[in-house]
C-alpha cells in the first residue's frame, strides 16, 4: 500500500535555482586550432566535431557553402564515397557533414577503441575531398527533387518569402535556393570554397566522451592536415529593407501565415528579455498564442513564435497554418495578445512556469556526455562571452513582470511586423 501511495505521489520536484555549466578543458594545438574537450570517463565512446566558419558569408557563388558541406565526405583521393561509408560502418562509427548559413561541420561519433582506426579516414577527407562531378550531379538531382516537393508546400513558400523580404533577396541570410543556382555550381567551385575557407584559422574542434591523452595527440596530428591560411576577415553587411505585406497563391486547402520583425543576434543586450517574452507569447505549448488561437478558437493545430538567430543577424517570427477564412481574425487575435502583454502584468504563476520551462529545457540540452559541451560550442562559434549561458540563466531567474511589459511595449506592435500569407488568392 505504501508503494502504491508513493507511485501516486510521484517523484519529488523542486524549483530550479541555478544551472551549472561545466568548463571544458581547452587546448591550442600546434596547428593553431583551438580544441575544447569535455571528458566523460567510462562511457567507451567519443564524439569529435570540427567546425569551420565557412558559410554563406564567404561564398563567391550562391549555394556553394551548403553544397560543399554536403559533399565533403563523399570521396577522397584514396577512397570513394562507398569505400568511406563501408570503412566507417565496419567500425560501428558514424560520420556526417552538415552546413548552415554560418558554418560547415564534420561530426564523427565512434567507440573509443575505434578512434585511431577512423581518424586516418577523416584525415584523408580533410586533406583532399574530391568533390567529384559524379557525386555533385547526384547531389544536384536529389536537391532538385526535394526542392520541387518543397515548393508546393505553403509553409516553405511563406518562410522563403518572409526571410527574403526581411534580410534582402541578395543577402547571405535572405537569398533562396533556385534550380539555376544549383545548375551553376561546378566541382571546381566546391574545391575552391573548401581550400579557401575550411582552414586552420577558421576552425574549431570540440571533443566529448571517453578520451585520453593519446587521443588528444591523434587529433592534434589530424589538425595539421587542415589548410594553413591566414584569411582576411569578412564583414557582414545588413541589407536595408522596407516592411512588406505579401500574399502568394499556393495550395488552397489552407493558408500559411507568417509575421516577422527584424531583430538582432544573441549578443544584443535585449536578447535575454526577448527570449523570455517570446516563450510567453508562442515559444512553448502553454503559450498565449496556443491557448487563444489553438485551444479557444480552434483556428489552427499549431501556432508558435521563435527567435530565428544567426551569427550576425536575427529576426522574430510568428507562424501558423489555418483555413483562409480565419486569417484576418487570427491577425486580430495576435494583436490582442500583444496588447495584453503590454498592459496586463504577468501573474506570478505564469512567470514561474516560464522560468521553470526555460531552465528545464536548457538543462535537457546539456544533459549527457555529448551534450555538456554545447554551451561552450555555441559561445565560441557565435562570438559570445564565455559567461553568456550562466548569465542568461541568472537573468531568466531574475525577470520580473514589469521588465517583460516594458519589452512588450517596445517590440510588440503588429504594424511593425512583416506579413506573408500563402494560400488561396
Amino acid at each position: 500500500m505504501q508503494q502504491i501511495d508513493r507511485l501516486k505521489r510521484g517523484p519529488k520536484s523542486h524549483i530550479i535555482s541555478t544551472v551549472d555549466i561545466i568548463t571544458p578543458n581547452q587546448y591550442t594545438l600546434s596547428s593553431g586550432v583551438p580544441l575544447y574537450a569535455y571528458k566523460s570517463e567510462g562511457i567507451g565512446a567519443i564524439r569529435l566535431e570540427i567546425v569551420f566558419e565557412a558559410g554563406r558569408l564567404y561564398e563567391t557563388k550562391r549555394l556553394v557553402a551548403q553544397s560543399c558541406a554536403s559533399l565533403i565526405t563523399e570521396g577522397s583521393l584514396k577512397m570513394t564515397s562507398s569505400e568511406i561509408s563501408e570503412a566507417i560502418d565496419y567500425e560501428g562509427a558514424y560520420l556526417s557533414s552538415q552546413g548552415n548559413s554560418d558554418f560547415i561541420t564534420l561530426r564523427l561519433t565512434c567507440a573509443k577503441k575505434s578512434l585511431k582506426k577512423v581518424l586516418p579516414i577523416l584525415k584523408d577527407i580533410i586533406v583532399a575531398p574530391t568533390f567529384s562531378e559524379e557525386e555533385l550531379n547526384i547531389y544536384k538531382n536529389r536537391r532538385k527533387q526535394r526542392m520541387t516537393i518543397n515548393l508546393t508546400k505553403n509553409d516553405i513558400l511563406s518562410y522563403r518569402a518572409i526571410t527574403e523580404s526581411l534580410y534582402g533577396k541578395d543577402s547571405v541570410y535572405g537569398y533562396n535556393s533556385t534550380f539555376e543556382m544549383l545548375d551553376d555550381i561546378t566541382s571546381s567551385d566546391l574545391k575552391s570554397h573548401y581550400n579557401q575557407n575550411c582552414t586552420n584559422d577558421r576552425a574549431h574542434i570540440f571533443l566529448s566522451g571517453d578520451y585520453g591523452n593519446d587521443d588528444i595527440k591523434s587529433i592534434e596530428n589530424l589538425s595539421l592536415a587542415f589548410k594553413n591560411k591566414k584569411n582576411l576577415p569578412s564583414k557582414y553587411q545588413a541589407t536595408k529593407t522596407e516592411k512588406q505585406t505579401i500574399q502568394i497563391k499556393g495550395r488552397e486547402n489552407q493558408s500559411s501565415l507568417k509575421l516577422a520583425l527584424p531583430l538582432f543576434n544573441r549578443n544584443h543586450k535585449n536578447y535575454p528579455g526577448i527570449y523570455f517574452l517570446n516563450t510567453i507569447l508562442g515559444g512553448y505549448f502553454g503559450s498565449r498564442l496556443m491557448k487563444n488561437i489553438r485551444e479557444e478558437k480552434g483556428y489552427t493545430y499549431n501556432i508558435y513564435s521563435m527567435l530565428d538567430t544567426y551569427k550576425y543577424d536575427g529576426s522574430w517570427i510568428i507562424s501558423c497554418e489555418l483555413d483562409n477564412e480565419y486569417v484576418n481574425d487570427t491577425l486580430e487575435q495576435i494583436s490582442c495578445e500583444f496588447d495584453k502583454l503590454k498592459t496586463e502584468p504577468l501573474s506570478n504563476q505564469e512567470l514561474q512556469m516560464v522560468k521553470n520551462y526555460l531552465l528545464g529545457n536548457f538543462m535537457s540540452t546539456i544533459n549527457g556526455p555529448f551534450k555538456a559541451i554545447n554551451p561552450v560550442k555555441m559561445q565560441t562559434l557565435l562570438g559570445l562571452e564565455s559567461t553568456f549561458y550562466n548569465q542568461l540563466s541568472q537573468e531568466i531567474l531574475a525577470f520580473e513582470s514589469d521588465e517583460i511589459q516594458s519589452l512588450a511595449r517596445e517590440y510588440l506592435n503588429i504594424d511593425n511586423f512583416w506579413k506573408v500569407i500563402v494560400g488561396k488568392a
